[in-house]
């Protein structure tokens, strides 16, 4: 995948109507339907995130929105905008520029928007009002721990125009961002940039895939009201490894066409997010 400079260009905030309730089942419906993987950009060497999505059920932050993106137009006839986001220190791949992250902002008219990060597990789409700006909170998952976290957020001015010079994230002087922290960590914040990210592959994602460049897949499922990671598969010193989670213990390590009975039956499991071969 070449390498592109952002391209950002102004939100319309148009008038139309979601329920927050459709966009909690959107996000029911899209966590029991795909996985966070880079299995089809690194070995099946796709370039798409909108393709991964329809033809491996899963991808990056790039694919979860376009997952959404799809939904929302089909299921609602409701436009949404892909917008540039930094992430929590905890998980900055070293590398990447400080815009290595994307979100999707749904419009409501001309001042109210939601934001929906499906790639942090959100349970609820953020609200966020320019004309009644205040200090909200909503729940996303530790998909990891298979517990429930608090997110604080509330719109701010940019604090600089310019965030990387390799990719061009050079924002306009007026551009507001969505700033975010864990309640429990306030030093673990992040922020959404209220900007259209007119090409997501080509630069966040990109960046993501040159720094992160062995595959992994983590297969979630919803239960219980919650997002639940049961396996992490990734290659580590090119041996296939699987952990299982919440407890992070490794299960297997080995190559792809083992008859070890925990990898079949794993594998069996996940068959939908991979070709007939794996690697």
């Amino acid at each position: 995948m070449e390498k592109e400079d952002c391209v950002f260009r102004k939100i319309d905030l148009i008038d139309q109507t979601i329920r927050k309730k459709d966009i909690k089942q959107m996000l029911r419906t899209m966590y029991n339907s795909i996985c966070f993987s880079t299995f089809p950009y690194l070995v099946y060497k796709e370039t798409s995130s909108k393709t991964c999505i329809q033809r491996y059920n899963s991808g990056n932050c790039i694919g979860f929105v376009y997952f959404m993106k799809m939904y929302l137009e089909a299921n609602h006839n409701v436009k949404s905008v892909i917008i540039p986001a930094s992430v929590p220190p905890l998980f900055k791949v070293e590398g990447t520029p400080h815009m290595c992250h994307c979100a999707l902002l749904i419009p409501l008219n001309a001042h109210d928007f939601y934001v929906v990060d499906g790639a942090l597990y959100f349970l609820e789409p953020m609200f966020c009002s320019l004309q009644k700006n205040k200090t909200r909170q909503i729940h996303n998952c530790n998909v990891h721990r298979h517990e429930k976290t608090t997110i604080q957020y509330e719109m701010k001015p940019c604090f600089r125009s310019q965030y990387d010079i390799d990719y061009n994230q050079t924002l306009p002087d007026d551009c507001l961002r969505v700033s975010t922290h864990f309640e429990d960590e306030p030093f673990q914040d992040w922020d959404y940039y209220l900007i259209e990210l007119a090409n997501p592959d080509e630069t966040i994602g990109q960046a993501f895939l040159l720094h992160k460049n062995e595959p992994f897949i983590m297969y979630t499922q919803m239960e219980d009201d919650m997002v639940k990671m049961k396996y992490k598969m990734y290659m580590e010193n090119d041996k296939m490894c699987i952990k299982s989670y919440p407890e992070g213990n490794q299960i297997y390590s080995g190559n792809t066409y083992d008859s070890n009975e925990i990898y079949q039956k794993t594998i069996e499991e996940m068959k939908r997010y991979f070709d007939d071969y794996i690697m």
